[in-house]
């Protein structure tokens, strides 16, 4: 090390190309079946998310054929008769009768001996899995945003919902697909009539209408599904592969435990917030201004917005009033003594000196180094709203600016301002606010009810 120049602090070798590719393949290391996921690049994985990397050589064909090998029901069946079975427990610890809840232990090292076909055979996949893939994440939360420009909202989020629904039907006729083109590869199955002669052109179906769920073959209509029935019923092989224990298994819980509806939903509160919020922004960029007039510049969005207030259920009851606890919930007060409590403006006075030094440092003057400030911590803050948006560090990431004891006495609503200004902004904002209120209202003495020793103005 001394003799290539380096310090003890230094890295020696770093070889920045194995920790940089474009593809990789990762899973969870605790699940029920195997969820093997195509990742882009951009993503970090700890341990309990293994990756599967190929070689440099290797193309996105050849990742998305692996990919739908590793996520056949072949696939589950061996690797639940190799991995770890975790038990009969969930997540949440509720004891399981279902072997489909059985959660196992996938093991990158055990998983090394999983046979696997010749790549030239599963290269066939790989347009089923680009299709599978592409339909799983064509729905996403920033569609939901987009439609509320729309003038009807809730039939363009209607619209997405039924989106949604068709490429999940589509996911679960290519993924069975998938498992059949299999079955064919390892000569489980030599009858043709069971994959679909042009894939690209399946039309999907519920997970509750494959064939292994029917009754007999005779319950589904003629057609490839029947077909499929019927095969299972002659093979032992395929009668062992063909159980819910092996296959995706397409789940929705009921009501708050549907984790897919209730995505949805968060994405449609999310959306509503945010392009609500963005138009209150765009209010605020001037001047400060009351929450009565903000209300009344936003009733243009009314007829929109309110039908999707409704439907969400939000619990601010009329879409005026949700207005109101949006913005409120974004918004901290302008003066940190107004923010804190006692003990968190002691806390905030350390902070300043720690300041003060490192500029000092920055002049060039030699000052001794100050002890770490302390973090802030609930109790510090007047509200826990103001906590939440700030944290243990005090980090503004706040929309609004609130003006607490600085409303008109002619119409005492609520001041807000905007978070985005810079510290001239911000002074300027406040200082023609003050003169405004000193000319027009006469703020030559404090009022009743402002607090003790708070100033209107920053230092």
């Amino acid at each position: 090390m001394l003799e290539r120049g380096l310090t003890w602090y230094e890295l020696q070798e770093l070889y920045a190309d194995k920790l940089r590719t474009s593809l990789t393949i990762t899973f969870p290391f605790v699940a029920t079946h195997n969820h093997f996921v195509l990742d882009r690049g951009g993503k970090v994985f700890k341990q309990t998310a293994p990756i599967i990397k190929l070689s440099e050589a290797a193309t996105e064909d050849d990742h998305l054929a692996l990919l739908a090998y590793l996520n056949s029901s072949t696939a589950c069946f061996w690797m639940k008769q190799v991995f770890f079975e975790k038990g009969a427990t969930s997540d949440r610890g509720v004891l399981q009768a279902d072997e489909d809840k059985f959660r196992y232990e996938f093991d990158g090292t055990k998983l090394k001996d999983l046979p696997l076909p010749e790549m030239a055979k599963l290269q066939a996949l790989a347009p089923l899995a680009r299709i599978i893939t592409n339909a799983a994440s064509a729905t996403t939360e920033g569609d939901y945003e987009l439609a509320l420009g729309a003038m009807d909202v809730l039939e363009a989020w209607r619209r997405l919902d039924e989106k949604a629904s068709a490429d999940r039907r589509l996911c679960v006729a290519i993924q069975e697909e998938l498992d059949w083109r299999i079955y064919g590869i390892f000569h489980l199955t030599s009858d043709v009539s069971v994959v679909h002669p042009d894939p690209e052109s399946l039309e999907g179906y519920e997970a509750e209408e494959r064939p292994f769920l029917a009754e007999s073959p005779s319950a589904l209509p003629e057609g490839i599904l029947r077909r499929r029935a019927e095969a299972i019923a002659r093979s032992q092989h395929l009668t062992m592969l063909e159980k819910s224990q092996f296959k995706r298994r397409w789940y929705r819980s009921q009501g708050k435990f549907n984790a897919e509806a209730v995505t949805t939903n968060t994405w449609k509160r999310s959306a509503y917030v945010q392009h609500t919020m963005s138009a209150v922004e765009e209010l605020l960029h001037e001047a400060p201004q009351a929450l009565s007039s903000i209300r009344a510049s936003m009733e243009k969005n009314r007829a929109r917005l309110e039908p999707v207030h409704l439907s969400l259920g939000s619990p601010g009851g009329e879409w005026t009033d949700d207005l109101s606890v949006l913005i409120e919930a974004d918004s901290v007060p302008f003066l940190s003594a107004l923010r804190f409590t006692e003990a968190g403006i002691r806390k905030h006075e350390e902070w300043q000196a720690v300041w003060d030094a490192q500029r000092r440092e920055d002049r060039g003057e030699t000052t001794k180094p100050p002890l770490p400030p302390p973090k802030y911590a609930q109790v510090d803050f007047v509200t826990d709203a103001y906590y939440r948006i700030r944290g243990k560090l005090d980090v503004p990431k706040d929309r609004f600016i609130s003006y607490p004891h600085c409303e008109s006495r002619e119409s005492p609503s609520p001041l807000y301002g905007w978070a985005g200004w810079n510290h001239e902004q911000r002074a300027r904002a406040l200082a023609t606010l003050y003169w405004s209120r000193k000319t027009e209202e006469g703020w030559l003495v404090p009022k009743p009810d402002d607090p003790p020793n708070t100033p209107d103005l920053t230092p």
